[in-house]
Order: C-alpha cells, then structure tokens, then sequence
C-alpha cells in the first residue's frame, strides 16, 4: 500500500457512504438467527429469572408488599429569554386507586424553580 492512500477518498463523499454502509450491511448478516432453530424444549426454558438485587436479599425473606405510591424528584435546569436561568426540581407522584390487576396509576406532576430574574415558579400540577 503506498503512503497517503486510504479507503475512504475525501473528495468522493458519496462513494464513502457507500463502502460504509457496505461494511455495515456485511457484518450484520452473520448475526442473525432463525427462530426455528431454537428448541422449545431447552433447558433455557426451564431456568429460573433472578434480577441483580435477588443476590443480594436473604433467602428466606418474604418480597416486600407493593407499594400503593411511587415519587420520583429530579432536579430541573433549563433558560428562558425572557425568565433567564431556572434552577429548580421537578417530579411526578402516582398512585393506585383500586387494585393494581384493574386500575390505571393516577398521576400528579409538579415543577417548582427559580430565575435569574428573581420570580419563583411553583407547582404547576399536570395530573393524568
């Protein structure tokens, strides 16, 4: 190969696209897989699922009852032109009014921030 030649040529962009999206679609073809070859009758099947945090509780312990309310707090930056710099939280509250089988988690949403214009923004409740 001699010095300064590449495969890629700075001056055709199309033909570089082209040998990429080549490369791309060439190595992508040996990874797939047919569904049927996979039996259904596998030992796979028949392994028990366990996440991350089931290494780490007791044995024997009874799995906590599922919670009725869920809160998540994140805190919020974003800017304005005409409220400047906000800084502030932002979070969503939800719930179960009835069993989880046949009810829908009822929402609240909520912002409260500050400006660089001295103004303070308060719960604005978006509920779902």
């Amino acid at each position: 190969m001699m010095a300064g030649k590449f495969i890629f040529s700075p001056i055709k962009p199309k033909v570089n696209i082209l040998i990429l999206w080549l490369l791309i679609n060439i190595t992508n073809a040996g990874f797939g897989q047919v569904n049927d070859s996979i039996n259904k009758n596998d030992s796979v099947t028949k392994c028990e699922q366990k996440d991350l945090r089931d290494l780490f509780q007791k044995k024997n312990k009874p799995p906590n009852p599922p919670k009725k309310t869920m809160v998540l707090i994140l805190p919020s930056v974003t800017s304005n032109p005409s409220k400047g710099l906000m800084v502030g939280v932002s979070g969503t509250v939800g719930w179960y009014f009835g069993p989880k089988t046949s009810t829908w988690v009822s929402s609240l949403g909520f912002t409260a921030v500050v400006t660089t214009e001295q103004q303070f923004i308060g719960f604005h409740p978006r509920y779902g």
